[in-house]
């Protein structure tokens, strides 16, 4: 959230421009608290699904940005691709 203003990738994203005021980052908890796991999930899913249909997404490549951020994450958390696609629902 703190980068959010000179991302503009993520503003364009989110429909904002460069003088949009940021949301507080607790918007985004609360709404997850309130419609829960499943809608967040749905959304990812269907957001996916969108880039599968439009070509952004072909499972053969994967690209990343050069975003420094904290992580506390394990290398034992990482998994095998051919995983994911158990999580992701058909339709």
């Amino acid at each position: 959230m703190e980068t959010l203003p000179v991302r503009l990738d993520w503003l364009w994203f989110l429909g904002m421009d460069i003088d949009s005021e940021v949301p507080d980052h607790s918007v985004l908890s609360k709404a997850r608290g309130r419609w829960g796991v499943e809608v967040f999930r749905g959304l990812f899913e269907q957001v996916v699904g969108q880039c599968v249909t439009e070509g952004l997404v072909a499972g053969k490549k994967l690209f990343t940005d050069a975003s420094l951020i904290e992580a506390n994450a394990s290398e034992n958390s990482v998994i095998k691709q051919g995983s994911l696609k158990k999580h992701l629902r058909k339709g």
